[in-house]
């Protein structure tokens, strides 16, 4: 079938009926929102870190309003700005281990997402420009303090939580 000719506004050259969609509306001003990842419950039970106010860092989230995602952008690399990072405090009786997925956005190279439970290095995921996501799953014995740190080789970009879970 072929398409049929555009038309200007307030023109009606034919006498059939003619159905016209609105014209699209422009774009909203402001800063750029982070594009929500999946919105599926997540696959652990437990506290989302989206539900928990940081006790650090809480300025470098980007939250996705009424989802379990976040981002947290990678720094500017100048000297005394090589990291970006958020803390929260575990419930110790509510939490065991933590359960995520996580997502390069917009990175220009390689990226290392770090857990860091009381000031000591848990688990770390590299991320690569243009992968999917990936599973970031840690146990949190004895964690009072919950640290995600994000290094970039490159400025710009995030990286994407979904589903970021304290697990029981």
């Amino acid at each position: 079938m072929g398409s049929t000719p555009a038309r200007s506004v307030g023109t009606t050259a034919s006498s059939t009926p003619e159905t016209s969609s609105p014209p699209p509306s422009p774009p909203s001003p402001g800063p750029t929102s982070p594009r929500p990842g999946p919105t599926s419950p997540p696959a652990a039970s437990g506290t989302t870190l989206a539900d928990l106010t940081p006790l650090a860092g809480g300025s470098n989230l980007q939250r996705v309003p009424g989802t379990t995602t976040f981002r947290l952008p990678c720094a500017s690399n100048t000297d005394g700005d090589l990291y970006r990072a958020v803390k929260f405090a575990v419930p110790r009786r509510d939490a065991t281990g933590l359960s995520a997925r996580v997502r390069p956005d917009g990175i220009g190279d390689d990226v290392e997402v770090t857990v860091r439970i009381d000031n000591l290095e848990g688990e770390r995921v590299q991320l690569r420009p243009g992968q999917e996501s990936s599973a970031l799953s840690t146990p949190l014995v004895g964690g009072g303090t919950l640290e995600l740190r994000l290094t970039c080789n490159k400025p710009g970009g995030a990286v994407t939580f979904s589903d970021a879970v304290l697990t029981k």
